[in-house]
């Protein structure tokens, strides 16, 4: 699946929703879409205040069952974990990135970076779903 979210006003609930409807479409296990649908707010929001926006978002299942989630944006910076702090709102986007996904990471390339993170968990490949690595839609 692939989502461009370049022009939408408000990019993380098309992400969320996105996602969501292809998991269920893919018949993804509640807990593992749960955690997908986390992530990718995550991703997409810091991309929104960070990185001067999301660009593409996209969503492969790996042969292991795994999710696969990237966001690209055009921003320069690399992400990088903020401490929480009491008396500001925000800063645990990415520890909760950190938890939930059992890999995560960064592509530099031109124009920008895309910021990536694999959610493990049996996903099973139904019509519609999104793709598996290499299949492409």
């Amino acid at each position: 699946m692939e989502v461009d979210l370049k022009a939408e006003p408000h990019p993380v609930m098309v992400a969320r929703r996105e996602v969501r409807g292809a998991l269920a479409v893919a018949s993804v296990p509640e807990l593992v879409c749960e955690d997908a649908v986390l992530v990718t707010g995550e991703l997409v929001a810091n991309a929104a205040l960070h990185a001067g926006g999301p660009g593409l978002l996209r969503l492969t299942v790996l042969d292991d069952g795994a999710l696969r989630i990237e966001v690209n944006d055009a921003g320069p910076g690399l992400p990088h974990h903020r401490p929480p702090s009491p008396g500001r709102p925000g800063g645990h986007g990415l520890q909760v990135v950190h938890l939930l996904s059992r890999s995560w990471g960064t592509l530099s390339g031109p124009g920008g970076k895309t910021v990536w993170a694999e959610i493990p968990g049996a996903v099973p490949q139904g019509p519609g779903g999104p793709p598996r690595a290499g299949e492409g839609r």
